[in-house]
């Protein structure tokens, strides 16, 4: 009976320090948590460095523009197809 006791004593023992443990590496692994957070890197004010601000081109010349970056054959076969 005694040694059930002294058994019972070593387990909690044991227990504790594993709890104490495992509290200790919680709280570290969440300082580094901390450390890894994110933060925005760039100012909200700050434009967007590819925008420009330019007018679009006009709609005739847009369609110009298409029509010049076809190949020479889909453009001979929508230009039939038109007709």
């Amino acid at each position: 009976m005694q040694t059930d006791l002294l058994n019972k004593d070593k387990l909690i023992e044991e227990l504790q320090s594993n709890i104490s443990e495992s509290i200790n590496l919680s709280e570290a692994l969440q300082s580094k948590i901390d450390e890894l957070t994110a933060s925005q890197s760039i100012p909200p004010n700050l434009a967007d460095p590819k925008l420009s601000i330019n007018k679009p081109p006009d709609e005739d010349t847009a369609g110009k523009q298409l029509l010049k970056e076809i190949p020479y054959q889909d453009r001979v076969r929508l230009k039939a197809n038109n007709q």
